[in-house]
């Protein structure tokens, strides 16, 4: 595995911009799991990656359905495992069969499932309010970014 990237974004317009990059390099199968605080963007950035992956309908935080469904470029499903309470109950929600799909599976707090997702998991650990300098900013998030591959690296590298 190599080395994570951390990228430093001071707006929302940032932070789409890093999914605006990175979803042409998706493909059916493609796993992102994301960590961080509540109100760290998790949600949001669920909702670039899929606006850039032509998903038309506007995408909400599944924290109550578990599971949301849209239709893109490629189908998106985008979970939410706050309210889980252990493997068992992700492995009876049917995560190995959207894992073995076509579509790409945006997973907001994947911990409980770490163990159940494949090695190529894209993960992200967004850390709300750093920039760079160590200054605390509003808008400010600071990204962490583990298990891309070589061409999503030049990509996304500042």
């Amino acid at each position: 595995m190599t080395e994570p990237i951390q990228i430093h974004v001071s707006s929302p317009e940032e932070t789409r911009r890093i999914a605006t990059v990175l979803a042409p390099t998706l493909a059916g199968g493609s796993v992102i799991a994301l960590e961080g605080d509540l109100g760290a963007g998790k949600t949001f950035f669920c909702q670039a990656l899929a606006k850039a992956l032509k998903v038309r309908e506007p995408v909400t935080s599944p924290s109550f359905a578990i599971v949301q469904e849209y239709s893109g470029r490629l189908p998106v499903f985008h979970f939410d495992f706050y309210r889980l309470g252990s493997q068992a109950e992700v492995i009876d929600l049917g995560l190995e069969d959207y894992l073995d799909s076509d579509g790409v599976c945006l997973i907001e707090w994947p911990q409980i499932a770490k163990a159940l997702l494949p090695e190529e998991t894209i993960s992200i650990d967004i850390k709300y309010g750093e920039a760079d300098e160590g200054a605390l900013l509003s808008d400010a998030r600071g990204l962490t970014i583990f298990n891309l591959s070589d061409k999503q690296r030049k990509l996304l590298q500042p």
